[in-house]
């Protein structure tokens, strides 16, 4: 950890072919010109030994063979490792000190792929360091990878001025990458979103105390947390922000109890009791019960980064944080996970609470292990 400059000392080395090779070379410039090519050859092996030129000029005026050479620093930097001690010997080609250059250091970030289309080569980013009293530093992307790794992430790199040594290696760092996109968007804000993983809500305000549930597609996230709409939604209409996830439960309450109701009741007005349920969720109908998995019902998936723990549903789809495919909870170690007992409210979240469709306790949900992994 110690930081040494550029000439300076840092061992004496005694070594019998080390004294051969200044004889030889000393030999060498006395004959003059005729063994130019020996003199050469003589020098370039005194270099190969990290015989500074200095050093093998100053062997060349006082023509004295010293019997220890120093070997000195071949640039700034802070010694990583130093693998001799006084009085080691030493083989060929072994390694002394691991001396790295950290006046710029590179920070690695990964990019999601729906993402890579807004990152290029010299783009500013921000780059905070949330374990370092929050410094906030601009960094300049110099390394954009050709290739997905197995997350489907492309590595980028970022240069950083590193001048006062403030920034250590395997420190963690959150890069953040602003880019403008082409032409106008719709944008409304991420909150109005409801991600079921299987498709994205917005409640759209229709009339008094009357809200529809609108399917959309999303795209890019701003940095002021809005979201951009690709279809599903038009300009000037109203949303809800809040308390969606309130009118998502009680929807689906209420298909529940109109299914149950045309199940229990009048078996020959069973077209017209399904338009009327079909009418009140408005085109939200149950998922198939075929498709839950042997978890006692609960068809749960999450996302496969440990850092999204919280995004949790029912269902497959995508995570809302970082693109990836979810994958069954019995896959994971995501143990922060708790349902409401009865399945048919489909209710999860990553802390205990109330069902807010039948106001039951939430209870932990632990699946079996997938003993195939």
């Amino acid at each position: 950890g110690e930081r040494v400059y550029k000439g300076q000392p840092l061992l004496e080395l005694y070594s019998p072919d080390l004294v051969a090779a200044q004889r030889e070379y000393l030999i060498a410039v006395e004959s003059g010109e005729a063994v130019a090519n020996l003199v050469e050859a003589s020098r370039h092996r005194l270099t190969n030994w990290d015989i500074s030129e200095d050093q093998i000029e100053r062997l060349e005026s006082s023509g004295k063979i010293t019997r220890t050479m120093t070997i000195i620093s071949p640039a700034n930097g802070i010694v990583i490792s130093k693998k001799v001690s006084e009085g080691d010997y030493l083989k060929p080609g072994a390694k002394l000190y691991e001396i790295s250059d950290l006046s710029t250091v590179w920070v690695v970030a990964h990019v999601y792929e729906q993402d890579v289309p807004f990152v290029y080569m010299d783009q500013k980013a921000g780059v905070l360091l949330p374990n370092t009293d929050n410094i906030k530093i601009t960094a300049t992307i110099s390394y954009v990878s050709p290739f997905l790794d197995t997350h489907g992430q492309v590595e980028i790199r970022l240069d950083i001025n590193n001048s006062d040594y403030r920034l250590m290696p395997e420190m963690y760092a959150e890069v953040s990458i602003t880019s403008q996109l082409k032409g106008d968007q719709l944008v409304i804000p991420r909150s109005a979103v409801i991600n079921s993983g299987v498709r994205k809500l917005a409640y759209v305000v229709s009339g008094d105390d009357v809200y529809e549930p609108r399917v959309i597609v999303t795209g890019a996230v701003g940095d002021d947390d809005n979201i951009a709409v690709l279809s599903g939604l038009s300009e000037n209409e109203l949303v809800v922000t809040s308390g969606q996830f309130l009118l998502d439960s009680e929807s689906r309450l209420s298909e529940a109890l109109a299914e149950g109701y045309q199940t229990g009741h009048d078996h020959g007005n069973t077209h017209e009791t399904h338009d009327a349920s079909h009418e009140q969720v408005s085109k939200l109908p149950e998922p198939d019960p075929d498709e839950f998995v042997a978890t006692g019902g609960h068809n749960i998936y999450t996302c496969p980064m440990p850092e999204h723990y919280y995004v949790i549903q029912y269902g497959e789809g995508n995570c809302s944080e970082c693109g990836m495919k979810l994958v069954p909870l019995n896959e994971t170690d995501n143990w922060q996970v708790y349902v409401c007992p009865m399945t048919e409210c489909r209710v999860t979240q990553d802390h205990k609470g109330e069902c807010p469709v039948c106001a039951m306790n939430l209870v932990r949900y632990q699946p079996e292990k997938n003993h195939d992994q």
